[in-house]
């Protein structure tokens, strides 16, 4: 992502995100460009929930991409949610990079 803003030649955002949410015990299998999460020093919180068995307990992070092309994935398959943002002196941006939704009504 670039950024222009009041300059005549665009420049990369300083700051760009990944949000990631997943279930509770699987956040362990996200891989950033092939390495694990669980070699940076990172937190996950435990997110909010109304009623959902231990199981379905979701956890997320927020964690910071360095400019370029990044590959996100789960190394044993398992789904989650990513949402990509990133801000600088005069503009900002963000959009899902991939989500699997269920809407049960």
């Amino acid at each position: 992502m670039f950024t222009g803003g009041y300059h005549n030649n665009p420049k990369p955002y300083n700051t760009t995100y990944a949000m990631l949410v997943a279930k509770k015990g699987q956040e362990q299998t996200i891989l950033i460009n092939g390495n694990p999460l669980k070699d940076r020093d990172i937190s996950w919180m435990l997110l909010p929930s109304i009623d959902q068995a231990d199981e379905d307990q979701l956890v997320g992070v927020a964690v910071s991409l360095i400019h370029g092309v990044t590959e996100i994935k789960s190394s044993e398959g398992h789904k989650f949610q990513c949402l990509i943002y990133g801000f600088d002196d005069r503009e900002s941006y963000g959009f899902p990079a991939g989500m699997n939704l269920e809407i049960k009504f």
